[in-house]
């Protein structure tokens, strides 16, 4: 690909800010993130920094706007605080806040559809002070917004525009509103605001507790209790819907325009009218924020305000004033992402790159001095059916010799292969079989007809098979897999046949790789809450008509794209063995589900993660480059670098994985980053390793084969 220059992002940057006419990139968001991902810790803060200073020299209108604001910041980034936990009413002191990482907190945050990765900077309006999310200059937060076409300085010029339009007039009841919301079990949701969940839906009221709570801090005085107690729970909920409404247009007032300041065509509510409103009353303020915000109505006048305003933008004729605002901010997004993309090309991040490490595998591997045996498909066939053709006893001399050679490679499976499987509790003919887990029986929890088996051969269950997704639970030829709702080693079968073994070896696999790597999974065991619901999705699933399909557990059908319903009885089993809940009762309604499906799903979510996880750290741990499910082959590198970092330790690498399975990679991204380069460094080396390994154990196992003593070259 031609190179090109960085003055020519430069200009197309200008260029787009003032026409808008570019209309795709020049790589795919999927190539960035390639790419992205192939370069160390040190080089993303290189190119972060790099880029962050070509988009200071921008000369754009946005970019204009933005120095123009922070020309006029009297108080330094450093000094505004980092965001922590909310604090919350708590009159009885009885109240106890729950771990942000908790089902339960998840759960909910999930529910109010609130935004998992905030922006880095926002401003709170109970405190009137800006609260930031992250480290300053983080570079993976720079290559997110650059992706998006975001500039570096976006999220902290919007948060300080809020606070240079907000008057300050409804600070009581914002502080009130911004305390941590409390349920009815006394149980405090530290990242949930009480106006998160107000403003989640119409029909959402706040326990009485924090209902009258908010009722005395917003009047602020001590002879305003006897009043509030006097009302009734129903006129309680009524002022603070009242207080609410107050809150939440007076912070959508002050969003929506320090959303114009800065973008084109920001999301709008649909009362606000036309955007080239709103741009034409910036420009009437002389782009302002200080003279806006005495401007700006108050909530109960916002129609009134508009309705003014949108006839003095028809009768002094602003429109084509507001056009060209609108027009000069209009494709900054697309020249950011194109000036990022020069950053990179100039880095030379789009060169193949190769590692400038010296390779140190733990366990350590000899060099190969011999030349490597190629064979293709056929050819390899052709040997294993000479293979095929020897006598038993032959057969299993070279067998034996096969063995020995790739045990004696110097790959680094077989040490760790002779590590897990010596941990073994018992010999693998020893193990008891898998558990049968049938569906949940109507008689123990209530709430379905009798269950009817049905099996392969019915039609039925033939039907439903061609429908769902079976989980990957082992390969084919694996003896012995971990079940993770017993948490024991179970056998899958006793034996391989003839050739299975030499396949397998040919592969690069070591004999008791499959016993070891069940052993390792049973150190990243589950516990708690998630222990429970796992060994509930394990059961067999049954339909509405009471067929369980034998074979078939809950979490593969539920899981699978199938239309389906959930009998009471398994939601009965859900609430009462997950959340210990045996008060509710047959049949359930139409409050029970809204009330517990959306937990089973979590639930559901959180159980397939977190095997997904467990399985493809596992399967890390031997090979170098294996093919991972749900998008975990992303992670493959901070996986490796984990597990160099904790030294081979599964105990380690297991901490924080019940916590949030989801933010597990990231935290540990995190802390690699803040090790530098030696971390990744130890990560590839291991990686590289076990490639090299694979390697050796078929180069070693082809030799013996080719050897003139057997099959011959």
């Amino acid at each position: 690909m031609h190179m090109r220059t960085l003055s020519y992002y430069l200009l197309v940057a200008l260029f787009v800010a003032q026409s808008a006419v570019l209309s795709a990139q020049a790589y795919t968001d999927e190539k960035l993130v390639e790419v992205w991902e192939q370069l160390t810790p040190s080089e993303r803060s290189e190119v972060a920094e790099w880029y962050r200073s070509e988009t200071e020299a921008l000369n754009t209108s946005q970019n204009a706007l933005i120095l123009y604001v922070a020309n006029q910041i009297e108080i330094d980034h450093g000094y505004w605080p980092t965001a922590g936990p909310k604090p919350f009413f708590n009159p009885g002191g009885k109240r106890q806040r729950l771990a942000p990482e908790s089902p339960e907190a998840q759960a909910l945050k999930t529910a109010l559809s609130l935004e998992v990765d905030p922006r880095l900077w926002s401003y709170d309006f109970g405190t009137r002070r800006l609260i930031r999310h992250g480290e300053l200059r983080d570079p993976e937060r720079v290559f997110r917004d650059a992706v998006k076409g975001r500039s570096p300085g976006l999220d902290f010029t919007l948060a300080e525009l809020s606070r240079r339009l907000d008057s300050g007039a409804f600070l009581n009841e914002n502080a009130a509103l911004s305390r941590a919301y409390s349920n009815s079990e006394g149980q405090v949701f530290s990242e949930v605001s009480l106006f998160d969940y107000l403003a989640a839906n119409e029909e959402h009221v706040l326990t009485e507790t924090d209902a009258r709570a908010v009722l005395f801090y917003v009047n602020d005085q001590l002879d305003s209790a006897e009043s509030v107690e006097l009302l009734s729970l129903d006129e309680v909920n009524q002022r603070v819907r009242e207080i609410f409404e107050q809150v939440r247009v007076s912070r959508e007032i002050v969003e929506t325009y320090a959303a114009v300041y800065l973008l084109p065509k920001p999301d709008l509510a649909a009362h606000f009218g036309d955007v080239l409103e709103l741009h034409a009353l910036w420009l009437s303020a002389d782009s302002n924020p200080d003279l806006l915000r005495d401007r700006l109505p108050s909530p109960d006048k916002l129609d009134e305000f508009l309705t003014s305003w949108r006839e003095t933008f028809r009768l002094k004729r602003l429109r084509t004033q507001a056009i060209y605002r609108q027009r000069n901010l209009t494709g900054t997004d697309y020249g950011l992402r194109a000036l990022f993309e020069g950053v990179l090309e100039q880095f030379g991040a789009f060169e193949p790159r190769t590692l400038a490490v010296e390779v140190q595998p733990v366990p350590e591997v000899a060099e190969v001095s011999e030349p490597a045996i190629v064979l293709d498909g056929e050819a390899l066939e052709d040997l294993l059916e000479k293979v095929g053709e020897l006598r038993g006893r032959e057969r299993k001399t070279l067998m034996a010799e096969c063995r020995e050679a790739a045990l004696s490679s110097g790959a680094p499976q077989v040490e760790l292969v002779r590590l897990w499987s010596g941990r073994a509790p018992v010999p693998l003919e020893e193990l008891d079989s898998r558990t049968v887990f049938d569906a949940h029986d109507a008689k123990v929890f209530g709430g379905g007809p009798k269950r009817r088996q049905i099996g392969p051969g019915d039609r039925l269950w033939d039907a439903f098979d061609r429908k769902i997704v079976r989980d990957h639970v082992a390969e084919k030829h694996w003896r012995v897999d971990y079940e993770p709702a017993t948490r024991k080693l179970v056998k899958l079968s006793a034996e391989r046949d003839k050739t299975t073994e030499l396949r397998l070896l040919l592969r690069g696999e070591l004999p008791d790789e499959d016993l070891a790597r069940a052993v390792l999974l049973s150190q990243l065991k589950t516990s708690g809450v998630l222990l429970a619901e796992t060994e509930f999705f394990a059961h067999t699933y049954s339909d509405r008509d009471g067929n369980a399909y034998q074979g078939m557990s809950l979490a593969e059908v539920w899981s699978s794209s199938v239309e389906l319903e959930v009998p009471d009885v398994d939601a009965l089993a859900y609430i009462q063995k997950v959340w210990n809940d045996a008060t509710v009762r047959p049949p359930l309604d139409g409050a029970d589900h809204a009330k517990w499906y959306p937990r089973m799903g979590e639930s559901l979510e959180r159980v397939r993660h977190r095997q997904q996880l467990s399985r493809s750290l596992v399967a890390i741990w031997f090979d170098g480059r294996p093919k991972l499910r749900d998008g975990y082959d992303a992670s493959i590198d901070i996986m490796h670098a984990l597990v160099a970092k904790s030294g081979e330790n599964a105990a380690r690498v297991a901490e924080g994985m019940d916590l949030n399975e989801r933010l597990y990679l990231e935290r540990g991204l995190k802390e690699i980053v803040g090790m530098g380069e030696d971390a990744w460094n130890a990560g590839n080396e291991r990686r590289d390793a076990l490639i090299e390994g694979r390697v050796r154990i078929r180069q070693a196992v082809l030799r013996v084969l080719l050897s003139e003593a057997w099959i011959g070259e």
